[in-house]
């Protein structure tokens, strides 16, 4: 798992985060309307919290494959 700010965690890259072909996927999105700007700070919390070093985190990233979106409507976030 990588993100800005955050380096690749070695457990993931030596495969003990389970097999990506079994995985179900999860699609998590935010900001698809410019007034949504509470939904930043949960997007900012859930992916805070996935990348964490949490027995729950770990079993949620051992099971799924999390896409993330966190600004689906950058546009009308600037300019909205």
């Amino acid at each position: 798992v990588s993100g800005a700010g955050f380096g690749t965690r070695q457990d993931d890259i030596n495969g003990e985060e389970g097999d990506h072909k079994k995985k179900r996927g999860v699609i998590l999105t935010a900001r698809v309307h410019p007034g949504e700007s509470n939904s930043s700070y949960m997007m900012k919390g859930v992916i805070d919290f996935l990348l964490s070093a949490t027995k729950e985190a770990r079993i949620l990233r051992k099971n799924y494959i999390f896409k993330i979106v966190p600004m689906l409507n950058p546009d009308g976030v600037m300019y909205g």
